[in-house]
């Protein structure tokens, strides 16, 4: 959330709220490495270990959680935003997190935005609201 001063001589806008959420590794990081170890298992001569490795729902149990928080907000406009690296290192975890986020709720739209295209989209209105 910003802050635009009317007494401010620039109109500078001043930050006083910052909602972010790392959420890295949700995607590749819990039922891919399950496969992986998986995989090995069975080429190690041990699948019969495979029923012992764990399930790891965090990659749904997180999904699930943004898109609760979406449909709390109430704004059936509202977008998530995937703020990226220009140059993004991470891109197939975090379109493993947008792929489970869309399979659990396909009503949500989802955006990329690196910090240049933000700086270069974003409006704030009358009331101060940030639009992307």
């Amino acid at each position: 959330m910003f802050d635009f001063n009317e007494a401010d001589c620039n109109n500078n806008p001043k930050q006083i709220e910052i909602n972010t959420v790392a959420a890295s590794f949700n995607g590749i990081g819990t039922h891919k490495m399950k496969m992986l170890h998986e995989q090995t298992l069975k080429r190690a001569g041990l699948a019969d270990l495979m029923s012992r490795l764990p399930d790891n729902p965090a990659a749904k149990n997180v999904a699930k959680a943004f898109a609760n928080a979406w449909r709390l907000y109430g704004n059936p406009s509202a977008v998530i935003v995937f703020l990226v690296n220009e140059v993004e290192h991470n891109i197939y975890d975090q379109r493993a997190f947008e792929y489970e986020i869309l399979a659990q709720a396909p009503e949500i739209r989802i955006i990329r935005k690196t910090m240049n295209d933000m700086a270069a989209s974003m409006e704030v209105d009358n009331a101060r609201r940030l639009f992307v």
